[in-house]
C-alpha cells in the first residue's frame, strides 16, 4: 500500500510539473478558468473561473487575487493558505489552466474573410492572417504592406507577410494580444 501511495505521489508531482511547464509564464487574467487540486485531499478540488475583478473563490480559504500570477505563484500562495487556514501539513497544490479567457483579434482589408477571430494565447500574426483565410482569389492584397494596430496605439506596425508566407522569415510574426487588428491593404 506505502508503495502505491509513493507511486501516486510521484505521478501527481510529474503532472504538475508539466502542466506548469506547459504554462510557462502565462500570467493569469480575467475570464480564464483554473483547476485546484490538493493531493491527498479529495475535497479540495474545483474549477473556478478568474472573476472580472481578477479574483478567485478558492475552496475553503475565499477569495484570493489571481490576476497577474503564474500558475505557479498561485500554487505557492494557496499552498501557504491551506497550511496557515486549515492546518494542511505541506500541502501539495496544483493548479491548471482549464480555459484560457478568449482573446479576439481582427483581420480587414484583403483577404478572403475579414472578421472578427477567437485566438488563442501564443496565437501569432500568421495564425490570424489563415483564419482569415488569405490572400483573395484576385491576388489583389499587397501582402509587403500590411499593418498590425495594436490594442490601445494608433501606431501601425508595418508587416511583411510575403517575407513570412514566401521567404520564411518569421521576425514579424508577432503574437497577437486582444483587441489587435492585421490590415492587409
Amino acid at each position: 500500500m506505502n508503495l502505491r501511495k509513493n507511486l501516486w505521489n510521484a505521478v501527481f508531482l510529474a503532472l504538475c510539473a508539466v502542466a506548469s511547464a506547459q504554462q510557462g509564464t502565462y500570467r493569469l487574467q480575467p475570464e480564464d478558468v483554473i483547476r485546484i487540486q490538493v493531493y491527498n485531499q479529495q475535497d479540495i478540488v474545483a474549477v473556478v473561473p478568474v472573476g472580472p475583478d481578477g479574483n478567485i473563490a478558492a475552496p475553503f480559504i475565499g477569495t484570493i487575487r489571481a490576476e497577474g500570477k503564474t500558475t505557479g505563484e498561485l500554487e505557492q500562495e494557496l499552498a501557504e493558505a491551506y497550511r496557515t487556514k486549515l492546518g494542511i501539513k505541506d500541502p501539495i497544490v496544483s493548479v491548471s489552466i482549464d480555459q484560457y479567457r478568449r482573446i479576439r483579434s481582427t483581420i480587414t482589408g484583403q483577404v478572403t474573410l475579414p472578421g472578427v477571430y477567437e485566438m488563442r494565447p501564443g496565437d501569432s500574426v500568421i495564425t490570424l492572417y489563415t483564419r482569415g483565410g488569405g490572400q483573395m482569389q484576385d491576388n489583389s492584397s499587397d501582402l509587403r504592406r500590411a499593418r498590425l494596430r495594436r490594442t490601445g496605439s494608433p501606431e501601425l506596425v508595418p508587416i511583411d507577410l510575403y517575407a513570412m508566407l514566401v521567404e520564411g522569415d518569421m521576425s514579424q510574426n508577432y503574437e497577437v494580444r486582444d483587441g489587435d487588428e492585421l490590415i492587409v491593404p
